[in-house]
């Protein structure tokens, strides 16, 4: 999986062969130290080094020198390089210029997609250069773009060329900024399609008239939960991650209508109780029972207020992207829980490549993806509504309780009271009789104390 470049060049050996010396009089230095006259010689270039040039053979035998051997007849070490960039070539004829010039213009499409090639892309993507011809001073490379796909497309070709300028003229990073963009965009056209894209930070920056944009990218990887900002600044915080993730914190510092216009969907967290559609049940419902409206909707405030406070809406959200396989596909953002942003997931990223300062991997939500991250945000949300609603009569039936508890208390308090002045009454009037009739005996005490258990 991946972007491969086929390295197999037609027609391209990287190497230079039979060059006159009569010109150029170049002598060898042998490792002994002794210097050497020749008729001809062929370069070779091994490796990545571009300025690395081997000597692969003198007057027609095999040597395995370093071009760095080669002097001139004053003793100077010719830097072989330079000497074939020479833009008025008095050593060498133009062939020998245009086959390195060729050569050089594979190498450097060659380096211009290094980037390309170590991005993770879950994609079987191969460049493959067909041709390489000289059209008037540049050398044009044809290649094709073939893109294997799982989807019903199947494969994928897509034909271009590039035209190279020569190294006299362009600066290295002039060319291949030229190459990697024309390549790029042919990528990128191939990936339509599919679920992931290829962008840059040129894709994310402000353009004129483009109120809504970022001045650069702050990838910051981020945990479910984790408050962040633009640049860490831990001042002002006001946006979370939702799910796991890789983002762009410039988001941070973008108004909620920037996220908007830059968002693949938003969701309107805000939860008031003059909008739940549960309130008019409430009204319905509890109107029957005596209470006004004005009372009920202090009850569904004071109740959605808790609910919002006590409860961790967003990590329920978490769990069902992770259960329906979308926090793999999309990135949510919140401000303070009331603005939901859906962004690409940015799936790998390189920090910074010789032709852009920003080069990313991102997924493309299908509208059903899409459809079903909003589903799951506004459940969560109508969830929270609900509950605050039920919690209402949770909250009502716990005031009766406590109101017919606090009724058989005071019920209970004012019959003891009453039994014990009863028992004070009667006791009294005992005492009273048994004080009267002291020479009765005990006939008389026997009477009173029926009349005690009777009263």
């Amino acid at each position: 999986m991946g972007i491969k470049v086929d390295k197999n060049i037609p027609d391209v050996d990287f190497s230079i062969e039979n060059i006159d010396n009569s010109k150029s009089g170049l002598v060898l230095r042998e490792p002994n130290g002794s210097m050497v006259d020749f008729k001809t010689f062929s370069l070779d270039i091994r490796g990545d080094n571009p300025s690395y040039w081997y000597i692969k053979d003198i007057d027609g035998e095999p040597v395995n020198f370093s071009a760095n051997r080669l002097y001139t007849k004053e003793g100077e070490n010719v830097n072989m390089l330079e000497l074939l960039k020479e833009a008025d070539l008095k050593l060498f004829n133009n062939e020998i210029y245009d086959e390195y010039a060729k050569i050089r213009a594979v190498e450097h499409f060659m380096w211009a997609l290094e980037d390309l090639e170590e991005l993770n892309i879950d994609k079987d993507i191969d460049i493959c250069v067909n041709t390489i011809e000289k059209k008037d001073d540049k050398f044009e490379i044809g290649y094709t773009v073939i893109k294997n796909s799982s989807n019903a497309d199947g494969l994928r070709s897509i034909n271009a060329s590039v035209k190279i300028g020569d190294d006299k003229n362009y600066s290295e990073k002039e060319i291949e900024g030229e190459i990697f963009n024309n390549v790029l965009k042919n990528v990128q056209k191939s990936l339509e399609n599919e679920n992931v894209a290829i962008k840059t930070e040129a894709d994310f920056i402000i353009k004129n008239g483009d109120c809504a944009g970022c001045y650069e990218l702050d990838i910051q990887n981020v945990s479910a939960g984790e408050w962040f900002n633009k640049g860490g600044s831990r001042s002002g915080i006001k946006y979370f991650a939702v799910n796991d993730g890789t983002i762009n914190a410039e988001y941070a510092g973008l108004s909620s209508y920037s996220n908007m216009e830059k968002s693949l969907a938003y969701h309107n967290g805000r939860m008031y109780y003059f909008d739940s559609p549960y309130l008019k049940e409430l009204y319905d419902e509890l109107g029957d029972k005596g209470f006004t409206k004005d009372e009920i909707e202090k009850k569904y405030e004071k109740s959605l207020g808790e609910i919002i406070e006590d409860s961790r809406p967003f990590d329920d959200v978490n769990d069902m992207l992770n259960e329906q396989g979308l926090a793999d596909r999309l990135m949510v953002i919140s401000r303070k829980g009331k603005d939901n942003f859906v962004f690409p997931k940015i799936l790998d990223y390189s920090s910074y490549c010789d032709n852009c300062d920003y080069l990313l991997v991102e997924t493309k939500p299908s509208k059903d993806e899409l459809k079903q991250c909003l589903t799951i945000l506004e459940d969560v949300k109508d969830g929270l509504l609900y509950s605050a609603k039920e919690q209402v009569f949770i909250d009502i039936q716990s005031e009766e309780d406590t109101k017919k508890q606090q009724y058989d208390e005071i019920k209970k308090e004012i019959y003891d009271e009453i039994k014990k002045e009863i028992y004070d009454e009667v006791k009294k009037e005992v005492l009273t009789e048994l004080n009267l009739g002291t020479n009765s005996g005990n006939a008389e005490e026997t009477k009173t104390a029926s009349k005690i258990r009777k009263k």
